[in-house]
């Protein structure tokens, strides 16, 4: 894992709407962003294209939420709350 990544956040739903918004409020450098998107990738690629504007590093999935959580448990070696 890169050591410039300081907190990982999973967003479920993030490629629209809500979700959306609540992915690039949490971006910024030092942050990786994972969220899930079950339609076409388009939608999902805006949204890792904004939370690279802002300085995260999108980690955008199209999987069900529960595929994510595992992910994530593999990616960064646990969640944490």
């Amino acid at each position: 894992m890169p050591s410039d990544i300081h907190r990982t956040i999973v967003v479920t739903g993030g490629s629209r709407e809500i979700g959306r918004a609540i992915c690039k409020t949490f971006a910024g450098p030092g942050v990786r962003v994972c969220f899930n998107f079950n339609s076409p990738g388009a939608s999902g690629r805006a949204t890792a294209e904004e939370i690279s504007a802002a300085g995260g590093i999108p980690e955008g999935m199209r999987v069900n939420a529960d595929y994510i959580a595992g992910q994530v448990i593999h990616v960064n070696g646990g969640m944490y709350f």
